[in-house]
C-alpha cells in the first residue's frame, strides 16, 4: 500500500508494484485522513508493507505511522521521503516504522527493500545510514556496559542493527531459531524496550554501528 500525496509518483509507484511479478498494490491514497478512513471500512491485510511519505498534507507521515502501528500492528511501515534528518529517522523509528527509505533509491532496491520487510528485516537507505553514523549523536557508554548484555546478546544487537531476520540471526551465529527468540527477549528486558525498532534507535544511540555489507 502508497501513501503518497504527489500524485504522479504515486501512480509511478503503484504502476512499479503492479507489474513487478509477486507484488500488488492493495491500495493507494493521497493522505493520512483518506488512508485511515479506507482502513476504518475495510483493515489492510497482515503483513502489508505500506510505503509512507512524511511530508503530508494534514497529518504527517510519522503521525501517520504512529495510528497505523497502534491500531493495526501486522502492517509494516516503511518510510519513503526526502526527509534525511536525524530528527526524522529516530521519529519514524519511534514511531513504528519498519524501515526508512529516502525517494531516488532504485526501483529494484525498492522492491527488494519491501522483500526484506516481509521477511522480518529493517531496511535503510544507503545515504539515510551514512547520514546516521555521521551525524547522530550518541553516547560514550556502549550496550554491553550500560545493560550488562552477554557477548552473545550484543552479537544479536549487532545483527538486529544490521538488519538480519530471525533466520539471519540464527544462520549467522549458527543457532536455531527459538534461541534466537530467546536471546532477543532477555535483550529487550535488559533494555527495557518492547521491539526490535526500539532496540535498534537505543543502540543507535549508544553509539553502535551496523556494519559494512560484503
Amino acid at each position: 500500500m502508497i501513501v503518497e500525496d504527489d500524485e504522479q509518483l504515486r501512480e509511478g509507484l503503484q504502476w512499479m508494484i503492479e507489474s513487478s511479478p509477486g507484488f500488488v498494490c492493495a491500495g493507494s491514497y493521497g493522505s493520512c485522513e483518506d488512508a485511515l478512513e479506507a482502513w476504518r471500512r475495510t483493515p489492510p491485510p497482515d503483513r502489508t508493507v505500506l510505503l509512507m511519505d512524511i511530508g503530508l498534507p494534514g497529518r504527517s507521515g510519522i503521525d501517520c505511522a504512529r495510528a497505523v502501528t497502534e491500531r493495526w500492528p501486522s502492517v509494516l511501515v516503511l518510510m519513503l521521503t526526502m526527509f534525511e534528518d536525524a530528527d526524522s529517522i529516530l521519529q519514524a523509528i519511534h514511531a513504528g516504522a519498519t524501515g526508512y527509505l529516502i525517494k531516488n533509491t532504485p526501483p529494484a532496491e525498492l522492491l527488494q527493500a519491501v522483500r526484506d520487510a516481509r521477511a522480518g528485516g529493517s531496511p535503510l537507505s544507503g545515504p539515510v545510514a551514512r547520514f546516521v553514523l555521521r551525524e547522530l549523536k550518541t553516547t560514550h557508554t556502549s550496550p554491553c556496559r550500560q545493560y550488562d548484555l552477554t557477548a552473545r546478546e550484543m552479537d544479536i544487537l549487532h545483527g538486529l542493527v544490521d538488519g538480519l531476520t530471525y533466520k539471519g540471526l540464527a544462520q549467522t551465529y549458527e543457532i536455531s531459531i527459538d534461541t534466537v527468540r530467546s536471546h532477543i527477549k532477555k535483550l529487550y528486558e535488559k533494555m527495557d524496550v518492547h521491539s526490535r525498532n526500539e532496540a535498534v534507535a537505543l543502540a543507535l544511540r549508544h553509539g553502535l554501528r551496523p556494519r559494512p555489507r560484503s
